[in-house]
């Protein structure tokens, strides 16, 4: 998947937003990581919690429909620090 899919996806899908969207997307992205070599949350901020930088998600090979259940669970990029994200 190249970077402008992955920003495509999450321009495009929306957010339900229900449930606990963090934890979701907190187990998706533990499917593409070894957990033991690589922090699938990297910092916290008041509401925010900060994950796995995009060029890192893109190498790991996630699928189009695993970037939509992301987005569709509220998780986006932060284009400043560039890695995804979730509000809490």
């Amino acid at each position: 998947m190249t970077r402008e899919r992955l920003e495509q996806l999450f321009d495009t899908t929306q957010s339900t937003r229900g449930g606990d969207g963090a934890f979701k997307g907190l187990t998706i992205l533990a499917q593409y990581f070894d957990v033991n070599k690589t922090d699938i949350i990297v910092a916290a901020e008041h509401d925010e919690i900060y994950s796995v930088d995009v060029d890192d998600l893109l190498k790991s090979g996630i699928s189009e429909l695993d970037v939509q259940s992301l987005a569709e669970n509220g998780w986006g990029i932060d284009t400043e620090l560039d890695c995804l994200y979730h509000i809490v």
